[in-house]
């Protein structure tokens, strides 16, 4: 559990203390022209965007912050 000035943070206040760092993030993916258009094609045929979609996938994966 993350500690506030000696006191345990609720799961709330974790919660909203990692919705506060969330920013825009840099990260380069190595794919094919195919793989790229496989994943514009998921993405939009599902109403989002691939950003969000690999968003998504990376919160799910990794049990990260929901928001």
């Amino acid at each position: 559990m993350l500690r506030k000035k000696d006191k345990i943070m609720t799961p709330r206040e974790r919660q909203e203390a990692e919705i506060r760092t969330i920013k825009p993030r840099g990260i380069t993916l190595n794919l094919s022209d195919a793989d790229v258009e496989r994943l514009f094609t998921k993405a939009y045929s599902n109403g989002i965007t691939p950003s969000k979609l690999i968003e998504g996938f990376l919160r799910d994966l990794l049990d990260g912050t929901q928001f």
